[in-house]
């Protein structure tokens, strides 16, 4: 009888883990999503002069929303893989495997350009802390402004000092992986 009373209280923690699951909220109350945007605008065509390249800029958030919507954790990072194209439309792809903005870390070379001395994968941190209490619509209502060729650039006083990158596709990857949660 003993075992038989372990099984059943089992199979109803179980079934409670399951359903808790299946309904999109953890037994937690947390959500977590994935959101992924993808670009080509950097894909440049060759000319008979002059390579191209047929380039793809894919952001992904990974955001953790508490029982009232807003972000717990979020996470922030892009996959940019360029192939070279020449005139005769040869594809090369890269010798080396792609890494992400977030593992080339300080390899990936912004820190040096950057007028506030921050690498990429800093200032996507620093968003992505931004982002710490806050919903997706204030996430996505925050102001931004364009800067020489960038656009959506964040322009609020507690970001301006930490990210000059754009923020237009972290808002949408966001967007995205909140729609997604489960």
């Amino acid at each position: 009888m003993k075992k038989f009373l372990t099984s059943a209280a089992l199979l109803i923690v179980s079934a409670m883990v399951l359903s808790s699951c299946s309904s999109g909220v953890s037994a937690s109350g947390y959500k977590t999503g994935l959101g992924i945007v993808t670009s080509t605008a950097s894909s440049v065509a060759p000319t008979a002069d002059k390579a191209g390249k047929a380039q793809v800029d894919s952001t992904i958030a990974v955001v953790t929303l508490d029982g009232g919507g807003k972000i717990t954790k979020c996470s922030l990072d892009v996959a940019q893989t360029a192939i070279a194209v020449d005139a005769a439309g040869q594809l090369t792809p890269p010798a080396d495997p792609v890494k992400s903005k977030q593992e080339k870390g300080a390899n990936y070379g912004m820190k040096k350009a950057s007028s506030i001395g921050k690498e990429w994968n800093e200032q996507a941190d620093a968003f992505a802390q931004w982002c710490i209490g806050k919903t997706v619509d204030q996430v996505a209502g925050l102001k931004v402004k364009n800067v020489d060729k960038e656009t959506g650039v964040p322009d609020i006083p507690e970001l301006s000092s930490s990210v000059t990158v754009s923020s237009t596709s972290f808002i949408a990857a966001i967007q995205k992986a909140v729609a997604n949660a489960k």
